[in-house]
């Protein structure tokens, strides 16, 4: 179960106290600069008059806290009062975060701790609501609250005792209007970096006649933690599409693909999901629903296995991009004989293919009359091997001498010797093998197999690849959206 932690620190004005001299009006127990509506001493010295105690804020404060019994009925937290009550069935623990520089400040400083504001606002909702509350101090040990850095270690140690095993259990409302500025922004940069998507963010708008009769403040709508994040989350995804990382694009995106409403959103979310299938050869899965592939394209699976080996090389993977590379060359012979001699091939799911000797005796595929030397006693040639090779130079005559496909022989012996050793390929090596130079080569080598095989003319596998165009609308969406 979700446990709902409010955090808020605690400045001169987060207190109220009833006057009953002054018109029964609630007047700001530390608002030395803002006025009565009509009259001109601050809502303090009207404080310290209704008291009969002068002193500092720190010192009224004092006064308030060591006599509890006489005052409970009438302080209240008039900034953070109305949230407290609107959230009290889901707030499990609250944390006041609170100034305390006596041992260590010059006086004037320390006027303004809000330490005893901390335990009367503490007794209170105690008294009123059903849950912890427990105090935690800045400015001890040499601590400034006016210095960022250290206001940040701090706060990164406080949230190290208040979740020390970094579960994921916790919702944090964090009420950050009082304190000192450079301990609240510590506070939210330290926060979201740890807690991310499970940190909600609250402010308030001050109402001087509300407050007066006795109304805490207005809070604005929740902003949620991960509003803050988006620029770096949003520079981690693009760098991981960089990658082709599409699972870690998903999983660092994930509090964001909530937001349904966004018409972005709502286009990622899909194109993530084809892209993760994708990446795992599931083509028939990556492209269902949203792409029509008409009945006679039989060879695009041909050109996403040749740009996910592309892809690989750029990840790094020089074994996986030489095999899909070749794999995609292959895989499309196969797919040529079948679409050719449709009739004559038996294509079942869990074994492989094969081209019966029958074909030999068809008057329709004359190039076949002289061929049966090439098939087994069980009158069956499996689509694989050098025998589909010799298969696809009997249906493409053309490519016989053709010097690319010539070189196909000599990248075909490496295939089988890198398939069967545990070794590293280097880039030198891939493009060894292919016998090409760089990238480029590479590529438009593997593009020449296909197109001769498909009868095609792509020019490029970008071009060819339904999964190229995915890729650049996820990173425009990415791009595009805001929270």
């Amino acid at each position: 179960m979700t446990k709902t932690i409010l955090i808020a620190t605690i400045g001169t004005r987060d207190l109220a106290l009833y006057c009953k001299d002054y018109n029964q009006q609630w007047l700001n127990v530390g608002n030395a600069f803002q006025s009565n509506l009509e009259e001109e001493e601050s809502q303090a010295v009207r404080v310290q008059y209704q008291l009969e105690k002068q002193g500092s804020f720190r010192e009224v404060t004092q006064y308030l806290a060591e006599n509890w019994e006489d005052y409970q009925d009438k302080v209240s937290p008039i900034i953070i009062g109305k949230l407290i009550d609107d959230y009290q069935d889901k707030i499990k623990t609250v944390y006041l975060v609170v100034t305390n520089q006596e041992s260590f400040a010059i006086p004037k400083y320390c006027e303004k701790d809000t330490l005893y504001s901390g335990e009367v606002i503490k007794k209170y909702l105690e008294k009123n609501y059903n849950f912890e509350v427990k105090i935690f101090y800045q400015g001890q040990k040499d601590e400034n609250p006016a210095d960022f850095e250290q206001m940040f270690r701090w706060w990164q140690s406080f949230w190290n005792v208040i979740d020390p095993n970094n579960k994921q259990n916790k919702e944090l409302f964090l009420c950050l209007k009082g304190g000192v500025n450079q301990s609240s922004e510590a506070a939210r940069i330290t926060a979201i970096t740890r807690f991310e998507e499970k940190v909600t963010f609250f402010d308030f708008e001050e109402n001087i006649q509300d407050n007066l009769e006795g109304k805490p403040s207005p809070y604005t709508a929740p902003f949620k933690g991960v509003n803050y994040l988006w620029s770096r989350k949003q520079a981690e995804a693009l760098s991981l599409l960089e990658r082709y990382d599409y699972q870690g694009v998903n999983f660092v995106l994930k509090p964001y693909l909530q937001d349904i409403d966004n018409e972005y959103i709502r286009k990622l979310r899909p194109y993530l999901q084809k892209a993760i299938k994708w990446n795992i050869t599931d083509f028939d899965t990556f492209i269902k629903g949203s792409q029509q592939i008409p009945s006679n394209n039989w060879w695009w699976k041909g050109y996403e296995s040749a740009y996910l080996g592309f892809v690989r090389f750029k990840q790094g993977n020089n074994i996986e991009a030489f095999f899909h590379g070749f794999r995609a060359v292959e895989g499309l012979m196969s797919e040529l004989i079948k679409q050719k001699y449709y009739d004559c091939v038996v294509s079942e799911r869990d074994d492989t293919p094969y081209l019966k000797s029958s074909i030999c005796g068809d008057v329709r595929f004359p190039e076949f009359r002289n061929q049966r030397v090439l098939f087994e006693q069980n009158n069956q040639l499996g689509l694989y091997g050098d025998k589909l090779y010799s298969l696809v130079k009997i249906a493409l005559p053309e490519i016989v001498n053709d010097h690319k496909w010539q070189d196909f022989d000599y990248l075909k012996q490496w295939r089988n010797r890198i398939y069967h050793r545990l070794i590293h390929l280097t880039e030198d090596d891939l493009f060894k093998y292919w016998q090409v130079e760089k990238e480029q080569e590479w590529k438009n080598k593997i593009l020449y197999y296909l197109n001769s095989l498909s009868g095609q003319s792509y020019s490029s596998l970008e071009k060819a690849s339904f999964m190229a165009n995915y890729h650049k609308q996820i990173k425009e969406l990415i791009t595009q959206y805001t929270p």
